[in-house]
């Protein structure tokens, strides 16, 4: 812009910018110092005390410094948890007069600060000039550890404390503790079990908008994040942005115990639990405590009506759908017949591979998972990885299912038939192979 110097990404949030000095005439406020422009006068003062005034007066507690005494009083509230200015509607109180000021705007549903690009009103400037973020693109300020950019400072921030892992802000329920405060009050919803933000399209809940906001992607297929190094495209930018440590390797979350990294701050947070012991996810009804959130949710199934799911087939019903598959399973699924053994199954799949036991061309079964061999040693081999290791044959280390497979086994070590045949001079190790051998009389 030619007036003030702002940037933009595009001649059409140009031309709407300039058109909101052409409507309102505003005044454009230059530095004389630096020659920067502002369009807002109090963002203009701002200016000139953070960048060219002389701050001589240090807070002793926190060490920030302020251009006058009168400053630095009004910060020292903030130490003393002092807040005279009270809002006469709903009590909210403040350090400053002028954040009383912004705040009961909420209240008269004053929004004089508008963005001239979509109309949408705002508070303070400050929020005006944080939404034209969503416009321009622009995110100044970037995180020096995973390079992270963000398009307000404070975000940048609050986001460098899950580098230093410092957390100040405690949920006065269950003592767990967030590094801001709004992940408190997104924290805090998990014991109310509040979801207030329900997709219209598959009728799931959630606890903030923005969740409900990224989920509705996935109904639309809006993959609008791409990688530029494979071309894959994501629903979210924070999706993207750990794709793209699988082509760096970066793992910027490391665990100050045993110093294993992640590439996502809630995958660290979920292992420290392995270390501490926590379990921070609480059942609100029955006060079980879960280290994965996913286990919460699945645990509160349990506290469902007891006849949530009814049975299309029967009048039986259940808590929770796995149940209602079981039953189905179990109790209306088809069941077939073995038309040699009688043996029932509940799938044509397994019937045939239950067959292979009568066929001459699969004739040697594991007795532990019904798979059927064409030759014995290949069945034996099989066996192997069913037994343990105390029925070990001492001649040639193969082992067992059990004792009696063992005694059975050395047989062939001993050259013991114990199994004689009445028609014919022939013995055998094992009582099956008699029977197999006597259908040659029949």
């Amino acid at each position: 812009c030619t007036i003030c110097g702002s940037s933009f990404s595009s001649k059409f949030l140009l031309e709407a910018h300039v058109q909101s000095h052409r409507n309102n005439e505003q005044k454009v406020y230059v530095c004389e110092l630096c020659k920067q422009k502002f369009c807002d006068s109090s963002e203009y003062v701002t200016h000139l005390v953070s960048s060219h005034a002389k701050k001589d007066h240090c807070c002793t507690i926190c060490n920030k410094w302020y251009t006058s005494r009168s400053n630095l009083r009004t910060h020292m509230m903030i130490h003393a948890g002092r807040k005279p200015h009270q809002c006469d509607i709903c009590g909210r109180q403040f350090t400053v007069s002028s954040n009383l000021k912004a705040h009961r705007r909420i209240h008269t549903g004053e929004r004089k600060y508008v963005c001239q690009v979509c109309n949408k009103g705002f508070i303070t400037s400050t929020h005006l000039k944080t939404h034209m973020a969503v416009h321009t693109g622009e995110k100044p300020y970037q995180c020096e550890i995973c390079f992270r950019e963000f398009a307000v400072n404070s975000n940048m921030r609050a986001h460098m404390l899950t580098h230093t892992g410092e957390k100040r802000h405690e949920c006065q329920i269950c003592g767990k503790q967030f590094a801001t405060s709004s992940h408190v009050k997104t924290h805090l919803l998990s014991h109310t079990g509040q979801r207030d933000h329900k997709c219209p399209t598959c009728g799931k809940s959630f606890t903030v908008a923005s969740n409900l906001k990224a989920h509705m992607k996935i109904h639309l297929g809006q993959r609008d994040h791409a990688c530029d190094l494979c071309n894959k495209r994501f629903y979210t930018n924070s999706d993207l942005r750990s794709h793209k440590m699988v082509h760096t390797g970066e793992r910027p979350y490391q665990c100050d115990v045993c110093l294993e990294r992640f590439t996502k701050m809630s995958n660290l947070n979920s292992h420290r639990t392995t270390h501490t012991g926590e379990r921070p996810h609480q059942c609100s009804i029955c006060l079980k405590r879960f280290r994965k959130a996913i286990n919460l949710r699945t645990h509160l199934q349990t506290h469902q009506s007891d006849r949530a799911h009814p049975c299309s087939l029967c009048d039986e019903a259940f808590p929770n759908i796995t149940r209602l598959k079981a039953h189905t399973k179990k109790c209306h699924q088809e069941v077939i017949s073995c038309e040699q053994c009688n043996r029932r199954f509940q799938s044509r799949a397994a019937l045939d591979s239950h067959m292979k036991i009568h066929s001459d061309a699969y004739p040697f079964s594991c007795s532990m998972c019904e798979r059927s061999f064409a030759k014995e040693q290949h069945l034996l081999k099989h066996m192997e990885g069913h037994v343990e290791k105390k029925n070990e044959c001492p001649t040639c280390n193969l082992r067992c299912i059990s004792t009696n497979q063992l005694e059975i086994h050395m047989r062939t070590h001993t050259g013991e038939r114990p199994y004689g045949c009445d028609e014919c001079p022939r013995r055998f190790t094992k009582q099956v192979n008699l029977k197999r051998h006597m259908q040659v009389h029949t």
